[in-house]
């Protein structure tokens, strides 16, 4: 980890340029690499990193340092390469071209047969005898000079001269790039890093690695970036250490009083337009400070927006000023915006927010209508501070609903809940529907539960119009699915949700959206899904996303990029894994963007989910311990749930146990889960400590409950697992007799209904590739034919899910031994090895194989030979299978036998056990 002393980082992201430099060195007409860019950029040490190369590669060099203190005194900088005298009472050599003599003939000695490389940090601050001397040095070939030189600084004659003729490289720094950056910061804190602190040191450093490392030391000086389940989170906003604010100070200390005015002005009220600037000011001063990297101005629309150009520069002008100061410079900046007339979209905003950060307080109608706009941009904060400004003025439903909706969206349920609950009877229509739907949200994700939520959504439909019961009756239905209900919830969706469809019965997009209708669309898009119809699911949930991003009043909706992780998982189930994950990034860049933190825990979560059914359990526990992280920083227990059911299913992927993890999960999801992520982990967990009856007993429950409950796509993934964990003829009679698109005796599914759902929507089996892959899979696992289980393993394997697969093609390995075709077996057995090289080390059940026998073991004996593997004792293996000892001992016997061991310290080495590297078949 990185401690609060360590001074030097991992060399990541410019590892292009140190080629650079190396074939300029190999060219002997080059006297000089410049390394040019901003402070920050790590110039200096892009040339340490060449230095430490070449002396690693058997060449001389020296490092020197210049400074404005050195250059007081002239030459002092080049010290170390000039010639010592010859005795206490030699005289110094002090004429030019003697001095350059012996430094020439000081460095060819040090070279020998190769170049000399000289590294200079900071050539531009050089005192004129030292850079004179220096480059007459340098024009020699067998010197080679790489210096780093401050962006916008002028290179000395010599080296422009250079430069222009081809005898010198320059490369110019840029900041880190953000891939580049996450890598540093992961390998620096010797950690994964939050995808929300990732954001937030992205938008404070914009890449500056001496902005970075001095905000990272500072945050783990201060707590506000900790370590939470192996990731880093933010805990508090990150603000500049001593070091980087004392070189802003120096910056700004050098700049006008009317320079800095303006600085500070958009410190406080950043943007700006440069004609909001020019009113009292020059445009060549905003030109100046524009060359000088202070201010950026780009264009936003008609006009031309101003920003400072670094987010450190604002936080240290702000630390800088006294609260008078900032009183004023905020009043008076509301005056002249009002003086305009204040007609731009986002200027309530601004006016009430300077006007609440000036004085305390704001007109009310203003901090409301702030309020709502600081909601639409997604500023949780802003909108929470002008919500409660509202209220201390009085009380008000306008401001309740919006400060409910602020608590709600930063992680605090049961606030949220207190502040509404006292409001629904004062409110009607819109406002009515808006806080019932905010209300009900927040008893369904806190406390208080999702009974309280039914009751609060029923009586609030009660006293509204018909529009509000419809958009209330959608929501009650998305509860349900999320609740596992979707039967229900298709009963109670009722004819409003067959608005907006075109005359094929496809869903339509509205003329102009409201909330209404996302919550309709997003309420068939949960029953569709669950229900097995996934292809469809897929399509409508782009569209719910589209409609949603275009709906002008979003009180009383999530963001938008929620949707985005919706249809990721739709996309999962669907077996489109690749186009998944584009589409969780793609939710997660936008929720970060917009600072949406509610949204903070699922999209990892969703991440995990993908990487698993792909069978990369490692990849998936990094993107799982995130979102553990991040609900546990905002309390959201739906999420934990399901994270720490996919740490455990990951370790147990890989064969292990995960006690700690699976001990929370059942605090959390109590000892009977409903829900089908936590069965899955649990039933998973009992099989790796050898109880893989009980886990059996676990999904068969689980699935049938599904069914009945109208989740056919969970039912289906818990009868995979069920088979996957030896109860494939279970797994099979649970599944109905027809096919994907069909009920059971084969009828096909009727026509859209009046609510917009088709008939027979309960009735076959999930569609999508994914699904049928799964279900031959099953089937394939239960009639035990070599034919079919290599068909399901290339269904397997053609959606990507790499470890189903390799199990299938391993059972058809088995199938074919029995049959005693050996070459088929062969076959079956590289295509599974092929597969589980991608899986990172997974060890399940289905992968025992006995690799150099031509007796095939039974499916009791692979079983008791994974958990004798796994170094379960004999009575555990018979606990768990419900067995005597002697029995499990006696299918020991015959397993030995089989596989030519004699116990089992060579056993997991014969069943090609992942955690065995050496051949000596011990297990390290």
């Amino acid at each position: 980890m990185l401690g609060g002393t360590s001074v030097r980082w991992p060399f990541i992201g410019r590892r292009a340029e140190l080629e650079r430099i190396g074939d300029a060195a190999a060219d002997a007409r080059c006297h000089a690499v410049l390394v040019c860019g901003r402070s920050g950029t790590g110039k200096s040490r892009l040339v340490e990193e060449y230095l430490d190369l070449a002396r690693s590669q058997g060449r001389q060099a020296a490092h020197l340092t210049a400074s404005r203190t050195a250059a007081a005194v002239p030459l002092s900088a080049l010290a170390p390469l000039l010639p010592a005298p010859a005795g206490p009472a030699a005289a110094p050599n002090t004429h030019p071209q003697d001095l350059l003599a012996a430094v020439r003939a000081r460095t060819a000695d040090r070279a020998g047969d190769g170049r000399f490389v000289l590294g200079v940090d900071d050539l531009h601050l050089l005192d004129p005898a030292s850079l004179a001397l220096l480059t007459a040095l340098c024009a020699a070939p067998e010197v080679l000079l790489v210096a780093s030189v401050r962006d916008r600084e002028a290179l000395p004659d010599a080296l422009a001269a250079w430069w222009r003729a081809g005898r010198a490289v320059r490369i110019d720094l840029a900041e880190l790039e953000r891939p580049a950056m996450d890598t540093l910061l992961h390998l620096a804190l010797g950690g994964p890093i939050a995808a929300p602190a990732g954001q937030a040191l992205w938008a404070a450093s914009r890449g500056n690695l001496l902005y970075l490392r001095e905000l990272v030391l500072r945050g783990l000086a201060d707590g506000a970036l900790a370590r939470s389940g192996g990731v880093w989170c933010l805990t508090a906003r990150l603000s500049a250490g001593d070091g980087v604010a004392g070189l802003v100070r120096e910056r700004l200390d050098a700049l006008t009083a009317d320079q800095r005015d303006v600085l500070e002005r958009l410190a406080l009220c950043e943007p700006l337009g440069v004609d909001e600037l020019l009113a009292d000011t020059t445009e060549p001063l905003l030109t100046a400070l524009e060359e000088g990297g202070l201010i950026t101005v780009r264009p936003d629309g008609r006009r031309l927006e101003v920003r400072l150009s670094h987010p450190v520069h604002g936080d240290v002008l702000k630390d800088g000023m006294p609260r008078l100061r900032v009183r004023s410079l905020l009043l008076d900046q509301v005056a002249r915006v009002e003086a305009r007339g204040a007609r731009r979209s986002g200027d309530a905003l601004r006016l009430a927010g300077w006007r609440l950060d000036a004085t305390g307080t704001a007109d009310r109608a203003l901090l409301l209508r702030a309020a709502r706009l600081a909601h639409h941009a997604h500023d949780i904060d802003r909108m929470h501070d002008l919500a409660r400004a509202a209220l201390r003025q009085g009380p008000d439903p306008q401001a309740v609903l919006l400060l409910g909706i602020a608590l709600g969206e930063l992680g605090r349920a049961d606030e949220a809940v207190e502040v509404l609950s006292g409001a629904a009877d004062d409110v009607a229509g819109d406002e009515l529907e808006a806080l019932a739907v905010t209300l009900a949200l927040n008893c369904f994700y806190g406390s208080a539960g999702p009974a309280a939520a039914r009751a609060v959504l029923e009586r609030a439909g009660a006293r509204g119009g018909e529009d509000v019961r419809t958009a209330l009756t959608a929501f009650e239905a998305i509860l349900l699915c999320l609740a596992g209900r979707p039967a229900e919830a298709a009963e109670v969706l009722g004819a409003g949700a067959g608005q907006h469809r075109d005359g094929a019965g496809a869903p339509a997009e509205p003329a102009v959206p409201t909330r209404r209708d996302v919550l309709v669309m997003a309420a068939r898009f949960r029953i569709l899904l669950a229900a097995g119809r996934i292809v469809a699911a897929a399509d409508l949930g782009r569209l719910v996303f589209e409609v949603h991003r275009q709906v002008p009043e979003r009180i009383g909706l999530s963001h938008p990029a929620g949707r985005l992780s919706e249809l990721a998982g739709a996309l999962l189930e669907l077996g489109a894994f690749d186009r998944a994950r584009e589409t969780a990034l793609e939710g997660q860049g936008l929720a970060l963007r917009e600072g949406v933190v509610s949204l903070a825990s699922w999209f990892p979560l969703q991440l995990g989910r993908i990487a698993l059914a792909q069978g990369r359990p490692g990849a998936a526990a990094v993107h799982f311990r995130e979102s553990l992280a991040q609900a546990r920083a905002f309390a959201v227990a739906a999420a934990q749930t399901a994270a720490l059911a996919g740490l455990v299913l990951c370790a147990a992927a890989c064969g292990q146990g995960d006690p700690e993890a699976a001990a929370a999960l059942l605090a959390l999801a109590g000892p009977s889960p409903a829900g089908p992520e936590s069965v899955r982990a649990l039933a998973w967990a009992d099989a790796v400590a050898g109880r893989p009856e009980a886990a059996r007993r676990r999904l068969r429950t689980a699935a049938v409950n599904a069914r009945e409950a109208g989740d056919r796509t969970a039912a289906l993934g818990l009868c995979h697992d069920l088979a996957r964990l030896g109860g494939a003829a279970d797994a099979a009679a649970l599944l109905p007799r027809g096919g994907p698109d069909g009920p059971p005796d084969g009828s096909p599914v009727g026509p859209p209904s009046a609510d917009g759902l088709p008939d027979g929507l309960l009735a076959g089996l999930p569609d999508g590739p994914y699904a049928a892959a799964r279900i031959a899979h099953i089937r394939a696992l239960a009639e035990g034919t070599a034919a079919r289980l290599a068909e399901a393993a290339e269904a397997l394997g053609e959606v990507g899910a790499d470890l189903a697969a390799a199990e299938a093609w391993v059972a058809a390995a088995e199938r074919h031994r029995r049959d005693g075709a050996q070459r088929a077996a062969a076959h079956a057995l590289a295509r599974a090895d092929g597969l589980r090289a991608r899986c990172e080390g997974a060890a399940t059940p289905g992968l025992v194989v006995a690799a150099d026998t031509r007796s095939p073991l039974t499916a009791r004996e692979r079983e008791i030979a994974w958990l004798a593997a796994q170094g379960a004792t004999s009575r555990g293996i018979a606990e768990g299978l419900h067995l005597s000892v002697r029995t499990v001992d006696n299918h020991l016997q015959n397993i030995y036998g089989k596989l030519g061991v004699s116990g089992r310290t060579r056993l997991a080495a014969a069943l090609g056990h992942p955690d065995t590297q050496d051949g000596s078949g011990e297990r390290p």
